[in-house]
């Protein structure tokens, strides 16, 4: 038990006194998805602006319709002369709209006047303004039909016989329910990424970068067991994976609550975003069994290479047995998930991670997923102590 502490805190030491490494392991996490969604948010609310308040439109043919008036009038727009489709592709205007010459007296014999609306399907600023105006020329289309209604001696309301009203079927009355529906596609994605790849540099340097720099066989003659060496190098790692997992999930909740974020933006700036306690240790639970296994599979790989750049050849694709999983459940509704799908390794964990998020509590689900846990760990850490305990594997050239 004293040997594998003074390993494990000598190993610390080592881990912490590189600057490097601990930017790297906590400060990164924590600040880049605050600045990342930030910038975000900024790129969108630009975005934004220039559509409401930088509106222009190419307009060919009876440009001075009542249609074309009202929607350079109700869009604020700004008239680009010239080629309608040169106009657009150029984003010299963001949208142009075709309006027959004989459209008013089409109208007027109330018949139906068939507009061709152009926009660049490569431009979100032009999407957006196509979007509002087939909203605006929707609005005109309607009074035009309210008219000719009243025209004929009947109520406008009579092409509406139903109307609807959307509320929320939340518990809560402020549930948050875009922020965690946000949340519940990135922290499962995040978190299982962060458990795979966040051991990989200190894996490689205990393992492989003890053998390149000399010092592995010294160790190995002290009075520490080998399992002793293990466990000190296991647990270390682990220590550090877990501090940088919680730096990338406080640094995503520092961007839901930061002014001018993505997430914030998005949840309508809503603080009423909450887990409860029970579901956040679970999710704590369920990162550190993958962290877990991701660490013994790693400090393995790093174990068997002759060298520091070996470990790496190794290491950054076994990151890929984590992302492809993580990325294939990335957009599933939590609440229609197959049973099926958490008995497959890693897309089980993604899965009741999305689902605990979105306050979920499915025992079935989490007997399955915790199951299938401590199988893989007890896996990954035999395969390590195989590893460790292998002369070939050791001392291999």
């Amino acid at each position: 038990m004293k040997a594998w502490l003074i390993v494990m805190k000598k190993e610390l030491v080592n881990t912490f006194r590189d600057t490097k490494s601990l930017a790297f392991s906590i400060l990164i996490p924590l600040l880049l998805f605050p600045i990342m969604f930030y910038f975000i948010g900024f790129a969108m609310n630009s975005s934004q602006s220039q559509v409401e308040n930088q509106f222009t439109i190419a307009i060919q043919g009876n440009a001075n319709s009542p249609l074309a008036q009202s929607v350079i009038a109700s869009l604020k727009a700004k008239v680009v002369d010239g080629d309608i489709k040169e106009n657009v592709s150029s984003g010299k205007a963001l949208v142009g709209i075709v309006i027959p010459d004989d459209f008013d007296s089409i109208i007027a014999q109330g018949k139906t006047a068939n507009l061709q609306i152009y926009y660049d399907d490569s431009s979100m600023n032009s999407m957006s303004a196509q979007a509002a105006l087939s909203q605006a020329i929707n609005d005109y289309s309607k009074n035009i039909v309210s008219d000719r209604l009243t025209a004929q001696g009947l109520d406008p309301s009579i092409i509406s016989p139903i109307t609807t009203q959307v509320l929320s079927a939340a518990k809560e009355s402020n549930s948050g329910g875009m922020g965690k529906w946000l949340m519940g596609i990135m922290v499962p994605l995040l978190l299982v990424l962060y458990a795979a790849t966040s051991p990989i540099t200190s894996a490689t340097d205990m393992a492989a970068g003890e053998k390149e720099r000399g010092t592995l066989e010294p160790l190995l003659t002290t009075k520490a067991s080998r399992m002793s060496l293990l466990w000190g190098k296991y647990f270390t790692i682990i220590i550090i994976s877990v501090a940088t997992v919680i730096a990338s999930l406080v640094g995503i909740f520092i961007s839901f609550r930061m002014n001018g974020s993505f997430l914030n933006m998005a949840s309508n700036g809503s603080v009423g975003f909450s887990m409860p306690i029970g579901n956040i240790l679970l999710i704590g639970l369920f990162s550190l069994a993958t962290t877990m296994t991701f660490g013994a599979i790693e400090l393995s790989l790093s174990i068997y290479a002759r060298s520091y750049k070996e470990a790496q050849t190794y290491l950054t694709p076994a990151s890929l047995i984590a992302m492809v999983p993580a990325l294939a459940t990335y957009m599933l509704d939590a609440k229609s998930l197959s049973t099926s799908l958490f008995f497959v390794p890693i897309v089980n964990i993604s899965c009741i991670i999305k689902e605990l998020v979105n306050g979920l509590v499915n025992m079935q689900h989490i007997g399955i997923t915790l199951g299938f846990c401590v199988v893989y760990v007890l896996a990954a850490i035999l395969w390590a102590r195989h590893m460790f305990n292998d002369e070939k594997v050791l001392f291999r050239s």
